[in-house]
């Protein structure tokens, strides 16, 4: 899997084209994974039917300001586990129901500063709202048992 986008290398469908052409050669399935939301509108529907699969995840969150925040990185800040939690589950609906996913990855993960909230703030509402969107999608969610990283 590569990125797409801006700052990777693969930008549009030439880009996309040499990528997979690259990889033929191997016995692989060929993917991207995605960084940041918007990212299909450089690709054709064409360029994009010759991947195998799409992984996307919800890690990297859109402020308001047009910026993107890295929640997955240790210096993230969150003040109010709930108040951090409409955003980003407005964001994964977002990827969920907008986006062309195959596999959703990372699907509950929390930022260092709210990650012993878990319990509380992965509500059994929150998490069958991204079971449901995703079942109406086919698109798989990625798994992970405890002590993976």
């Amino acid at each position: 899997m590569e990125h797409p986008g801006p700052g990777y290398k693969i930008q549009n469908d030439a880009d996309l084209a040499q990528h997979i052409d690259g990889l033929r050669q191997h016995p692989v399935r060929i993917g991207l994974q995605p960084v940041y939301a918007g990212w299909s509108k450089s690709f054709s529907k064409n360029a994009l039917d010759q991947l195998d699969y799409v992984v996307m995840d919800a890690l990297r969150l859109p402020r308001p300001d047009g910026g993107w925040q890295a929640i997955w990185q240790i210096d993230t800040m969150v003040h109010d586990g709930e108040e951090f939690m409409t955003p980003y589950m407005k964001f994964i609906e977002q990827v969920l129901t907008a986006e062309p996913t195959d596999v959703f990855a990372w699907p509950t993960f929390l930022p260092v500063p709210i990650a012993r909230q878990y319990s509380q703030l992965w509500t059994r509402q929150r998490t069958e709202r991204i079971i449901d969107l995703a079942q109406a999608r086919k698109i798989a969610i990625e798994m992970k048992t405890a002590g993976q990283t």
